[in-house]
C-alpha cells in the first residue's frame, strides 16, 4: 500500500508533464490550443496575470510553448509583440495611464507611492516641476529589447524585482548612492551634491515633501552657504535669486525655466544690467568688490571668489605682493597676468569653473608658461628669464615670500659672469658694488631704492661715482679698449680690434669679433679703417646711445664707406658699401663679416682679363695694348702681370690714384684728361 501511494503522486505528474508537451509539441492555430493559461491571464488586475506569474517563476517555462528567444515558438505566439521596444516599457513599469513608465503600480501589483517599487517614479518622469523630466537612464540601465542581458533572470527560480541603480549624467556616478534599507539617495548632484550646495541632503524615496525650494541649497536665508559672491550679493546689497538668475525663476521663487534649472550648470540671466552697473562699471575700484581688496583697493585678494584667505589656497597666492608690490618693486598691473574685462559682462569674464585664464603681457614675457600643477611660473621676464639673469628659476606661486629675495633672479656679485655685458670685469676685476652702475636702483647696501626702476623691463644704468668710471672711460681711443677688445696687447687706433666681444666671444665666427682686426689693423689690400666709417663713437662713455641693453652694436656707416650701406644682422653682410665694390663699374660685393678669405685682388673690380668690366678705356689698355695696371696706377700696385697692392694708403681710399710709371704726365681727376703724356702715347693732351 505505501508503494503505491508514493508512486501515484509522481505518475500523474508525469501524466499532466505529458500531456502540456503534446498540446504544443505541433503547430496549430491559437484558436485550437488546449486552454493552457486561465482566461485571467492576460488581466493586470487579476491574480493570475502572467506578469506575476514570470516574476514569482521566472520565463523558463515560457520557453517550451514560445520558444527560446519567446517570439512565437509552437504555439505562434509572440512575447516580443508586446515587449519589443522602450516605448513599451509601460506595459510592465507601469503608466498604464500614460506613457512615461512612471509607475502607479510597481511590478508585483503595487500602486501606493510609499511603496519602494512605486516611490517618486511620477514626480521624476512626469512634470517635475523644478526641473526638465528626468530620463530613466539617469537612474537605470535602459534595455533596447526586453531580453537584453541584466534585464530579465532566465535561470532557475523566481525574480527578486529589484531594480539595479546605475547613475549617469548629470548625476554624479562617482559619489552617489542608494541606500535600499533606508530608500534614500546621498551625494547625489540633483539633490544638493555641488558647490554651495546642501551635499548632506537625502531624500526620501517614497516620502513626498522633500524637494521645496531651499531643500538643495540656500534661498536666502543663509547665502554664505552658497558658493562664489552670493553672500555679498544677497546679504550686503540685497539682491534676490531673479536678479541674477532670471531665466530660472521669478520673484516669487517660483521656478519659470525648469530646463534651466537642475541642469548641472548655474545658468546665470541678468534681470537689470543697471543693478551690476552701480558696481561693476567698470575700474579697478569696482573689480575689488568681487576680486579681494577688502583691505585695500588694489585687487590683491585677501579672499578668493570662495572666500579662502590663505595664501596656499592658489586661488589667492601671492596676488597681494605681485599687485600692491613689497621692496623689490611697485607691483604689476592685473592684465601682466590676465585679460582684464572692460566690464562685468564682457565675454570670458567668468564662467562656471571660476577659474582665471593667465595671459601674459609683453613686460611679463608672452612666452611665460603656467604649470597649474605646480602652480609656478616658467620663463617670466620677473623671475629671471632676461639677458644674464636666471630663467630656470621657477617660484612657487602658494610659497612664501623667501624665494623673491635679492639674488633669486640674477646674480648679486657672488659669480658675476652669470651676468651679461661686462659685470665679469668691473665687479671681480674692479670690485665695483651694484649701486657703482646702477645708482638709481639700488642703494650703497645693494637694497632696493626706487622700486619703479626695477622689474621694469629696462636696465637702468645710473654711476654712483663717476670719478670711478673716469678713471677708465675718459675720452681716448685707447680707454675704448677697456671694454671693446684690446686684449691683443696693442694700442692705439688699431688696439680697439676686438680679440673678444663684450661678453667674452673670440672666435672671429661670432658677430660680435669678425673682422675687426683686419678692418682697423689692415692687411695686404689697406691700412685699415676708423671706428667711426661703422659706428657713431662717444665722446664719453654715457653718450646717448652708446651702450644698449642688448650689448648689439648699431651700425652707422661714413662718408668712406657710403651712408647708404645696410648691415643684414642675419646674414652677417654688408651691402651696398664702398670699400667691397659699390663704386662706378665695381662688383657690389657683400661679403660675410664673421666669415674669412672673401677679399682676394679682383673680388671688387675686374683685373686685366675682365677689365671691360672698369670704367672708362681699360678695356682698350688693358686688353687692346696690353697694357699693366702699373702703368698707369704705379702709385698703388707693383709692376708685372701679376700685381700686388705697394700704396695700402692709397687703395680703398675713396679716391682713383693714377701715377704713370713712366715718370710723364699728370692726371686731372676733375676733367679725367692726361696733360703732357709721353712716350707716344696721347701727345701733350688727352681725355679719358
Amino acid at each position: 500500500m505505501k508503494t503505491r501511494l508514493s508512486k501515484t503522486p509522481a505518475l500523474l505528474i508525469l501524466l499532466l508533464t505529458l500531456t502540456l508537451f503534446i498540446s504544443c509539441s505541433t503547430e496549430r492555430d491559437p484558436g485550437t490550443l488546449p486552454n493552457v493559461h486561465p482566461s485571467s491571464w492576460s488581466d493586470t488586475e487579476s491574480a493570475d496575470f502572467h506578469g506575476k506569474a514570470a516574476t514569482l517563476n521566472g520565463v523558463i517555462a515560457c520557453r517550451i510553448c514560445h520558444g527560446q528567444d519567446l517570439d512565437g515558438g509552437k504555439v505562434e505566439i509572440s512575447c516580443i509583440d508586446c515587449h519589443a521596444s522602450t516605448g513599451i516599457c509601460s506595459r510592465c513599469h507601469g503608466g498604464l495611464n500614460d506613457d512615461s513608465g512612471a509607475p502607479p503600480y510597481g511590478l508585483e501589483g503595487e500602486r501606493d507611492s510609499t511603496a519602494l517599487a512605486v516611490g517618486a517614479h511620477t514626480r521624476h518622469l512626469i512634470n517635475p516641476k523644478m526641473s526638465a523630466p528626468v530620463a530613466c537612464q539617469t537612474c537605470h540601465l535602459v534595455p533596447v529589447m526586453m531580453l537584453d542581458s541584466a534585464h530579465l533572470d532566465y535561470g532557475q527560480g523566481g525574480l527578486d524585482s529589484i531594480a539595479e541603480l546605475h547613475f549617469g549624467v548629470p548625476v554624479d556616478s562617482d559619489t552617489a548612492k542608494w541606500d535600499r534599507t533606508a530608500g534614500t539617495c546621498s551625494n547625489i548632484y540633483c539633490h544638493g551634491q555641488f558647490e554651495g550646495g546642501k551635499k548632506d541632503n537625502a531624500p526620501v524615496w517614497n516620502q513626498s515633501g522633500q524637494a521645496v525650494c531651499g531643500s538643495c541649497h540656500d534661498v536666502e536665508d543663509n547665502p554664505d552657504q552658497l558658493g562664489w559672491k552670493h553672500d555679498e550679493h544677497v546679504r550686503l546689497f540685497g539682491l534676490l535669486c531673479v536678479d541674477c538668475h532670471q531665466t530660472v525663476v521669478d520673484s516669487a521663487l517660483n521656478i519659470v525655466g525648469p530646463e534651466w534649472h537642475v541642469n548641472a550648470v548655474a545658468d546665470t540671466s541678468i534681470l537689470n544690467q543697471a543693478l551690476c552697473d552701480d558696481c561693476h562699471a567698470g575700474g579697478g575700484a569696482s573689480c575689488s568688490l568681487c576680486h579681494g581688496g577688502k583691505d585695500n583697493n588694489s585687487g590683491a585678494p585677501p579672499y578668493s571668489l570662495s572666500g579662502d584667505s590663505l595664501r596656499t589656497v592658489r586661488a589667492v597666492g601671492a596676488h597681494t605682493v605681485h599687485l600692491s608690490g613689497d621692496r623689490l618693486s611697485t607691483g604689476v598691473m592685473c592684465e601682466d597676468c590676465h585679460i582684464v574685462p572692460t566690464g562685468v559682462g564682457d565675454p570670458g569674464h567668468y564662467d562656471t569653473l571660476y577659474s582665471a585664464e593667465l595671459t601674459f603681457s609683453a613686460l611679463a614675457n608672452p612666452a611665460t608658461i603656467w604649470d597649474t600643477l605646480a602652480s609656478s611660473c616658467e620663463n617670466s621676464y620677473c623671475h629671471g628669464n632676461f639677458a644674464g639673469g636666471y630663467p630656470a628659476n621657477t617660484p612657487i606661486w602658494t610659497g612664501d615670500s623667501s624665494q623673491a629675495v635679492c639674488g633669486s633672479c640674477h646674480d648679486v656679485g657672488a659669480n658675476p659672469a652669470d651676468l651679461s655685458y661686462e659685470h665679469l670685469i668691473h665687479t671681480t676685476d674692479f670690485q665695483l658694488p651694484c649701486w657703482s652702475c646702477h645708482n638709481s636702483v639700488v642703494d650703497i647696501n645693494s637694497e632696493i631704492k626706487e622700486k619703479s626702476l626695477h622689474i621694469n623691463g629696462v636696465v637702468d644704468t645710473e654711476s654712483g661715482a663717476q670719478h670711478v668710471c673716469d678713471g677708465c672711460h675718459t675720452p681716448s681711443v685707447a680707454i675704448c679698449t677697456q671694454c671693446h677688445g684690446g686684449l691683443n696687447g696693442l694700442s692705439g687706433l688699431n688696439a680697439s680690434a676686438p680679440p673678444h666681444g663684450l661678453e667674452g666671444e673670440t672666435s672671429t665666427g661670432d658677430l660680435a669679433v669678425g673682422a675687426h682686426t683686419l678692418h682697423l689693423n689692415g692687411n695686404w689690400a689697406s691700412n685699415g679703417f676708423d671706428c667711426s666709417e661703422c659706428h657713431t663713437v662717444p665722446s664719453i662713455v654715457s653718450d646717448s646711445g652708446h651702450y644698449a641693453v642688448d650689448s648689439v652694436a648699431e651700425l652707422n656707416f661714413g662718408l668712406l664707406a657710403d651712408p647708404s650701406a645696410q648691415y643684414d644682422f642675419g646674414n652677417g653682410q654688408c651691402d651696398n658699401v664702398y670699400c667691397h665694390g659699390n663704386f662706378t663699374n665695381g662688383y657690389n660685393f657683400s661679403p660675410r663679416w664673421n666669415t674669412s678669405g672673401q677679399a682676394a685682388c679682383g673680388s671688387c673690380h675686374g683685373i686685366e682679363a675682365t677689365a671691360d668690366d672698369l670704367s672708362g678705356r681699360h678695356g682698350k689698355h688693358v686688353i687692346d695694348k696690353n697694357k699693366f695696371c702699373s702703368d698707369c696706377h704705379g702709385s698703388v700696385v707693383s709692376a708685372g702681370i701679376d700685381p700686388a697692392i705697394i700704396g695700402k694708403a692709397v687703395h680703398v681710399n675713396g679716391s682713383i690714384e693714377i701715377e704713370f710709371d713712366n715718370g710723364q704726365g699728370t692726371w686731372d681727376p676733375v676733367l679725367k684728361t692726361c696733360f703732357n703724356n709721353g712716350a707716344g702715347c696721347h701727345g701733350d693732351l688727352y681725355s679719358w
